[in-house]
């Protein structure tokens, strides 16, 4: 899971069993060695710190799950591109935690009950056009979208033709997640509500023209 980090002015937050582990506390005085993904380093706040390349970006929790699947999309847009797609189509799917989840399918949407089709989303997309030569996208900025780096290397390396990946949603940082409860409990925040553990997946397959 990604780094949780907090600020505090005189001393660090504590709950009934001493100090919190799910959370990296810091003095206020060392936030300028961060950026915030908007505004500045509020205390007492709970940051999610990005996996990214660079210089560490911090999005408030309840944001987070939202911001990086938004950012994460846009990211394999541009690797698609960048490869020279001549067709790309992005579906939108949700999916619900199954109580038997070790006992729910594998790969992806293992430990998820039903998947259905959503319809009208931000993350709908269609392109067709005639493609080009592939180009290096360069390094992937985000480095927990698996499969596209390999999908990279297969367009690249191979002469690839079709590629799918799935972007899932972080469901630990949803706003109703034990986590989520247990920081709100210890007197820290979140930050703006986030979405529940309904899980979000994004499925995007792209064709490549033969070059």
């Amino acid at each position: 899971m990604s780094q949780l980090v907090s600020f505090y002015e005189t001393a660090p937050v504590t709950d009934k069993r001493g100090l919190l582990t799910d959370v990296i506390q810091r003095p206020m005085q060392v936030r300028s060695g961060y950026d915030v993904v908007e505004g500045e380093v509020v205390p007492r706040v709970v940051y999610v710190q990005a996996p990214i390349e660079g210089r560490p970006l911090l999005v408030p929790f309840g944001q987070y799950d939202a911001w990086s699947l938004r950012q994460r999309f846009e990211e394999a847009l541009r690797v698609m591109n960048t490869l020279g797609a001549c067709e790309i189509e992005c579906a939108t799917y949700s999916a619900r935690r199954n109580a038997v989840a070790a006992r729910v399918g594998v790969g992806p949407m293992a430990g998820w009950g039903k998947v259905t089709r959503t319809q009208s989303t931000d993350f709908d997309y269609s392109f067709s056009g005639t493609g080009a030569s592939p180009r290096d996208p360069g390094p992937i900025r985000w480095t927990n979208i698996p499969g596209l780096d390999a999908a990279k290397q297969s367009v690249l390396l191979n002469g690839g033709r079709r590629v799918e990946i799935t972007i899932e949603s972080e469901s630990e940082f949803a706003a109703d997640s034990d986590l989520a409860r247990r920081l709100k409990s210890s007197g820290l925040v979140l930050g703006l509500e986030g979405r529940t553990q309904a899980k979000t997946l994004l499925r995007i397959k792209a064709e490549f023209p033969t070059v």
